[in-house]
């Protein structure tokens, strides 16, 4: 189990096939289509975006990564996140994941960067030790299904592009200007569709071979070139 800034992040790797009930739904929010799925002890176990928002679509994905799992459609049940992400900056939350050692170490480490900062994967794979390590944590990244929460959205390119963004590097710009703005990240009139616009987002800059406009405070350099390996993200 990890901690940092609110968000506990608990694996669920010994429980994936074991019989439980989720619980999901879509709201809108300033990105698009959000969607959203709770365990049965309210722990969030996916929380994501998409473009076309078919509710089938995404119970077939939920049955994808909890085989055992009995989905229910259940908006009124994820409703709070949603009201949390738009008043405050940071949520005491629990979330759910399974993936390998290293998956939940990068995503761990990924709970220590602040709101409204940035750092490169290759610094990333320094804090957790494994520092020739850049393209696996890459995929790490990209492999995290709770949006906002584990941001991998704070993870860029080491030449400053915006880099991937499993959700659309449009929508990776808008929650990085958003955060530096010091607002909630659902702060702002909520759509079924991405509106880069009122997100505050350049549509035209939104690609990667354009460098992200975001603040990378010198603060950001790798804080423990030493490897704690004592600390809860290099276990």
């Amino acid at each position: 189990m990890s901690k940092a800034h609110g968000v506990v992040i608990e694996s669920s790797n010994h429980r994936k096939n074991h019989r439980c009930s989720i619980f999901y739904g879509a709201h809108d929010s300033p990105y698009g289509t959000c969607r959203i799925a709770l365990d049965e002890g309210s722990r969030i176990c996916y929380l994501g975006f998409c473009d076309t928002g078919k509710r089938a679509d995404f119970r077939v994905l939920l049955e994808s990564l909890w085989p055992a799992a009995v989905c229910r459609h259940a908006p009124k049940e994820i409703a709070w996140v949603v009201d949390s992400l738009a008043k405050r900056v940071t949520l005491n939350v629990t979330v759910l994941v399974h993936g390998t050692d290293f998956q939940i170490r990068v995503w761990s480490a990924l709970l220590e960067t602040a709101p409204g900062t940035v750092l490169s994967y290759g610094e990333l794979a320094r804090q957790i030790c494994h520092p020739g390590a850049a393209r696996a944590v890459g995929q790490a990244v990209g492999a995290n299904r709770i949006a906002l929460l584990i941001p991998c959205h704070r993870v860029i390119s080491s030449n400053g592009q915006l880099g991937g963004y499993h959700w659309g590097t449009e929508r990776k710009r808008a929650l990085l200007l958003k955060e530096q703005a010091g607002a909630p990240l659902f702060a702002g009139e909520a759509s079924h569709r991405l509106d880069p616009i009122k997100c505050g987002a350049d549509p035209d800059r939104g690609k990667s071979r354009h460098r992200a406009e975001v603040v990378r405070p010198a603060s950001l350099a790798v804080k423990n070139d030493g490897c704690d390996e004592n600390h809860p993200a290099r276990r």
